[in-house]
């Protein structure tokens, strides 16, 4: 019997998928995630959700293009919980990198949701977003955790 907690095997997950968002390789981010059409994505980018894994690629495939470099993915105050054959990871997450001409530099939070398949956990639901000020209407991108 091994010593590896759920919780370790997820935060190890993670740093997979993050390790295929830098090279910007769409399938090996997609062999992260349940394939199912129940699937549902929640953007920084529009529209307000992503629903199952095949509008989630192209969603991937569109933002790749965009980075005129490789981009960097950075996590920080990584939480996981695990209950039977369900994960939760809440964090801090920053990417950063050249998109279309532009600099982008910027912190956001990040909520994944797996489930256990067949001795694997996949992703079944991210949320991504950032603070927004009420009083202005705009997004808080410049926010450091």
């Amino acid at each position: 019997m091994s010593n590896i907690k759920e919780e370790d095997v997820v935060r190890l997950q993670r740093e997979g998928w993050r390790d295929a968002f830098v090279a910007r390789d769409v399938e090996t981010i997609m062999s992260f995630y349940l394939d199912s059409d129940s699937y549902v994505a929640f953007d920084i980018m529009p529209p307000m959700s992503f629903n199952g894994t095949a509008e989630w690629r192209s969603n991937w495939e569109n933002f790749f293009s965009m980075f005129d470099s490789d981009p960097t993915y950075e996590f920080k105050d990584v939480r996981v919980t695990c209950v039977e054959d369900l994960a939760v990871v809440t964090s801090f997450t920053r990417f950063a990198g050249i998109m279309q001409g532009r600099e982008i530099d910027m912190w956001a939070r990040e909520t994944n949701v797996l489930r256990k398949v067949d001795g694997t956990w996949l992703l079944t639901h991210d949320h991504i977003s950032v603070p927004a000020d009420l009083n202005t209407g705009q997004a808080c991108m410049d926010l450091v955790p």
